[in-house]
């Protein structure tokens, strides 16, 4: 058997010796394998350190991730609220409009009942009149007569006074006939 370090100098022994495992892998790969071994390993290497990039890489990509998705169901709930006060303030909008047809109803009864009871008044009105209407035209015409009446005892009670005062002038010029 023949070793490859038998045929090596000495002072590439010891410098080989000398070097790390990773440099020592290195070495070994050239001096059995060439460059095609050495290129391949170093594609390897590459090869590992973009895998440990990419891993990095995607861990940072999904702690991304999950915050976004986290904060994304952070503003779902924010817009859930959103939409429910929304549609909350909508309904308080409608209610606020529709206030005033309700008040409109209540007036619009009320009207309708006081309309009807001012109906059932006038009803009774017209009937108590006709049964007074027939005493009223009585009063009436008792009136018409009483005037003519007090009309008739005014001149009456002038013709009275009159003639009292022509007697008194009668019985005062007599008088004074007399005593003279």
């Amino acid at each position: 058997m023949i070793y490859v370090s038998q045929f090596l100098p000495q002072d590439k022994v010891s410098a080989f010796a000398q070097l790390n495992p990773a440099e020592l892998l290195r070495e070994t790969e050239r001096a059995a394998g060439g460059n095609d071994l050495l290129n391949v390993h170093n594609e390897l290497i590459d090869f590992r350190k973009k895998e440990t990039a990419f891993l990095l890489d995607n861990e940072s990509w999904n702690s991304k991730l999950l915050n976004l998705e986290d904060r994304n169901r952070a503003v779902e709930r924010e817009v859930t609220r959103f939409l429910e006060r929304d549609a909350i303030l909508n309904k308080i909008k409608v209610l606020k409009l529709a206030i005033p047809w309700f008040k409109y109803d209540e007036l619009a009864t009320a009207y309708q009942e006081c309309k009807e009871e001012k109906n059932t008044f006038k009803k009774d009105y017209d009937e108590l009149y006709a049964r007074v209407a027939p005493l009223e035209e009585k009063l009436q015409k008792e009136k018409n007569e009483q005037k003519k009446y007090d009309s008739s005892l005014k001149t009456s009670v002038k013709e009275v006074n009159d003639m009292m005062n022509v007697f008194f002038l009668i019985k005062y010029l007599d008088c004074k006939r007399k005593c003279r």
